[in-house]
């Protein structure tokens, strides 16, 4: 009578640590790319963010004319600053110059214009300039 011979079936102690470095070695990978993820998504949300101040100071320009004329010269900067949109920590976040009395190719002949043009300074940079022309005939 034969005994019968049994087969180890398994994994050996190399097999199961080469798994796990290479585990390792991947979850590492992947970690550092989340991180860079995250990293890409809050300077996309400070983009938009700044965007959406650009928007929100070029608004209270175009109001501010309709409601109190073209003649007064408003200092549009610290406007813009004053902006409830505006809660930045260094509280410099906007670089308007106006430019009375604009006589450029755009202005039409018998027309008083003047370039209003808006900058948003922030983390990620310098956005804009957006620039607005306005025309009192």
């Amino acid at each position: 009578m034969k005994t019968p011979t049994f087969t180890q079936r398994g994994f050996t102690l190399i097999e199961l640590v080469v798994v796990i470095v290479l585990l390792s070695i991947t979850a590492a990978a992947i970690i550092q790319l989340n991180g860079g993820l995250f990293k890409s998504g809050n300077s996309i949300r400070d983009l938009q963010s700044d965007t959406q101040l650009l928007q929100a100071c070029a608004e209270h320009v175009l109001a501010t004319r309709r409601l109190t004329g073209f003649d007064d010269t408003l200092d549009y900067d610290t406007a813009c600053e004053a902006l409830a949109v505006a809660t930045k920590a260094d509280n410099n976040n906007f670089d308007v110059t106006t430019t009375p009395n604009y006589t450029g190719n755009s202005c039409p002949v018998g027309a008083t214009c003047q370039w209003v043009d808006i900058k948003v300074n922030s983390t990620v940079g310098t956005l804009g300039p957006m620039t607005l022309q306005l025309m009192k005939y």
